[in-house]
């Protein structure tokens, strides 16, 4: 294989992983988006009776279980050694498939699967390591090295040695 498409493999990385204010102000937004919908229903109502005072009570829980979830976020450290991720939190997993959802060019939003456990869903930002942020990037859309084992984690790439290319 030519040394230029080595060359274009992503460097291992390490990278924190924590609270998430991207997140944080997504859930205030459409807390406070909530809460002004409902108020202008009460205000618009002739009579406010039970439907509003239900829809109140949807909304609180709402806001707790999103509160909730935010406070009990994932916390640890994604890892790229050139063939697998792997996941330092809890719980720990080996060979993960990592897939991007969202892309906001300073924050990921990425699920992990190992076909062991539930989804991990995981906020990767960039204020939580600078530094590392570009290689993150790098990795996430990469592919394996040449010689990395078949797993769970990479049935969904295309190995390398199956790509033709065509002749100019």
């Amino acid at each position: 294989m030519p040394a230029s498409l080595l060359s274009h493999n992503a460097p291992p990385v390490h990278y924190p992983v924590g609270g998430s204010r991207l997140a944080g102000a997504a859930h205030a937004v459409f807390a406070a988006l909530g809460a002004c919908v409902l108020a202008a229903w009460c205000i618009v109502a002739a009579v406010v009776d039970w439907r509003q005072g239900v829809t109140a009570l949807a909304w609180v829980a709402a806001c707790c279980w999103g509160g909730h979830a935010m406070r009990s976020a994932a916390s640890g450290e994604l890892s790229w050694d050139g063939m697998a991720w792997q996941w330092a939190g809890a719980p720990p997993r080996q060979d993960v498939a990592l897939g991007v959802h969202l892309d906001f060019q300073r924050a990921l939003l990425v699920s992990l699967r190992d076909g062991r456990g539930p989804v991990l869903w995981l906020w990767l930002e960039r204020r939580a390591c600078p530094e590392r942020w570009d290689m993150l990037r790098r990795a996430v859309y990469s592919r394996a090295r040449m010689g990395a084992a078949p797993n769970a984690a990479h049935q969904d790439r295309e190995p390398m040695d199956r790509v033709v290319s065509t002749p100019p």
